[in-house]
């Protein structure tokens, strides 16, 4: 079920429960793949700076349940799924360049600052390919502080799935790490997919 305005996000845990932190979002991901993992925190990576579980907890404090969406994506060599974001691009500097983000943040910068993981949504940043160099350096210096939008060059909208065609393979990142290049890419998220606490 996914967070609707207003409504409180995720409950509190008066049972004592000892959670499998994991360092970040490359191994949160993974994990869901493990059935037996029942109880889940990441300290580490994009999505725990968005849900604030990075910062070190108070030994007492009681624990938070919070659903969180996954991504699905899928290109014509296969399917896998993310948890923070995945990235399109050949370069930075030229050509289009595609973000879909679950989590606020991309390593520094935060590039979706409207993102929730709860939501049921992916936000989605698209760089025009016509975009130059001196622009999109001028983009960068502002996307730290989550400013760099509205900008004529850059498209930001929530979706719940969308696809993309290349003329050339792309660089397919999923959570910081390289998948793999395709022409053809789709994502669709699952809404509330699994559990962290915090």
């Amino acid at each position: 079920m996914s967070l609707r305005p207003g409504q409180e996000w995720g409950e509190a845990i008066s049972d004592p429960i000892d959670p499998v932190c994991l360092a970040g979002d490359r191994e949160l991901a993974q994990s869901l793949q493990d059935l037996h993992v029942g109880y889940r925190c990441v300290t580490g990576g994009d999505l725990a700076r968005t849900i604030g579980s990075h910062r070190p907890r108070h030994p007492e404090s009681s624990w938070r349940r919070i659903p969180i969406d996954r991504i699905e994506i899928s290109t014509e060599h296969g399917s896998t799924t993310a948890v923070a974001h995945v990235v399109l691009r050949r370069s930075w500097w030229t050509g289009a360049v595609v973000v879909i983000c679950n989590a606020e943040f991309l390593g520094t910068w935060d590039v979706a600052p409207r993102a929730h993981p709860g939501d049921g949504l992916l936000d989605v940043i698209e760089m025009s390919e016509l975009m130059s160099p001196r622009a999109r350096f001028q983009a960068w210096r502002r996307v730290r502080s989550g400013t760099h939008l509205p900008h004529p060059n850059l498209r930001s909208r929530q979706v719940e799935s969308a696809s993309w065609e290349f003329r050339r393979p792309i660089k397919v990142m999923v959570d910081g790490h390289r998948w793999g290049r395709a022409t053809q890419v789709s994502i669709g998220v699952r809404p509330g997919d699994f559990d962290l606490y915090v």
